[in-house]
Formats: structure tokens, sequence, C-alpha cells
């Protein structure tokens, strides 16, 4: 018999529900599909994270670009659960292709940006695997891996940094990114990741400037 919904919030739970019943079956065939991206949201919500960043990782491993990324900006959810292994699995791949040089490289340095900037003080998962890489990082100056790094420490919500510190590194990062003109921002259809990486370290370093040197910082 053929149920209807007054609301289409209530069709698309009752849906998720039974994605996550049987997501073996179907998840792999949709999860990419514009259509079904609510419904994947609320199978999410309800317990199929690990299964959904687990075909993002298969895809990753296949050459499909996005997947790492699209994976990490999931696991960025406060209200999900993700297990240990597949949150260590993800990040090791993410870490994997910056270290490589891949083209995603920014992309998954803002990813990561990001996901350091939501999850609780608490959360191991990603501070086991990034504090030791990007202890690293922070150290090769005129490096993309620099770049990356402070990016991603400058979001941390448990890191304060002296405001000479975080000058000079916006110096020394600022050798690591062409700043396009207006005519190439226009034209020019390039991920422009490697910029809102500096651009967080510049607030960050705004922010730590003693209120009788902000204009002065401003203005350099």
């Amino acid at each position: 018999s053929l149920i209807t919904f007054i609301h289409k919030t209530f069709s698309e739970f009752m849906a998720a529900r039974f994605l996550y019943e049987n997501h073996e079956e179907y998840l792999e065939e949709i999860i990419d599909k514009a259509e079904w991206t609510e419904i994947i949201n609320f199978a999410i919500g309800i317990g199929l994270a690990d299964e959904v960043i687990k075909i993002k990782l298969q895809h990753h491993s296949l050459g499909k670009s996005g997947s790492l990324s699209d994976a990490i900006s999931l696991y960025s959810k406060n209200s999900i659960y993700v297990s240990d292994f597949v949150a260590k699995e993800l990040i090791e791949q993410a870490v994997l292709v910056i270290k490589s040089g891949g083209e995603e490289r920014f992309i998954l340095g803002v990813a990561l940006s990001n996901l350091v900037s939501m999850l609780p003080k608490a959360n191991t998962q990603v501070a086991d695997i990034l504090i030791p890489t990007i202890s690293s990082w922070i150290d090769m100056p005129n490096n993309d891996l620099y770049l990356i790094g402070w990016g991603i420490v400058v979001k941390s919500l448990d890191q304060n940094f002296d405001a000479e510190v975080l000058s000079n590194t916006l110096k020394n990062a600022k050798s690591n990114v062409t700043i396009p003109s207006i005519i190439q921002t226009i034209t020019e259809k390039r991920d422009r990741s490697d910029r809102e990486l500096l651009e967080r370290i510049a607030l960050a370093t705004l922010r730590s400037q003693p209120d009788e040197k902000i204009a002065e910082f401003y203005y350099s």
C-alpha cells in the first residue's frame, strides 16, 4: 500500500531510516546524486557516517576529486558519530595528499582547518595524527606545507600565539601565495584555497596584536 506524508521532511526521514537499514544495497548508487542529499544527511545523523566516509575514501582511491574534502566536511559536523578507525584513515589519507603536493592540497588544508575549529578540544581522533605532522610543517618556511600547517594551527581552539611569532609567520607565508590581479580573479577559474589559508593566518595575526599596534599592523 502507498503511504503519503503531508510534509516532505517526514518522507525524507523515513527514506533515511530505510537507507540506514539497507545501505549495503543502495548507498553506493545514490551517494553523489544531488536529489538524495537530504535523505543521506538524515541517514548520517542516525548512524551512517562511517559508511558514507568509507565510500568517499574508496572514491578517492579511484581518483575522484573532491571525495576527501567532502568526507572531512562531513566529519566536521559535531552531531554525528565517526569511529576512531574511519577518522584515522580519513585524516591519514588527507595528510598523504598534502605531503605529496597533490592538486587538492590547499583545498584539504582548508577542510582540515575547518575541522579543527569545529571539533571539541577533547577530540583525539584528529589531534593524535595532525599535531605531530603539523609540528614539522610549521617549521618549514617557503614551503606549501608551512602555509597549510599554519592555516590549520591558527584555527585550533586551544592555540594562542605571540603577536611577533604570528607576524613573522604571516610574512613567511605570504611568499608562498601569488595574489592574483582583479582581472585574473575574474577570468581564471582557479582554486584559491591557498589564499584562504593565508587570510586565516592574517586574521589570527591581527587578533593577536596589542590595541596600540592594530593600526600599524593594518597599514603595514
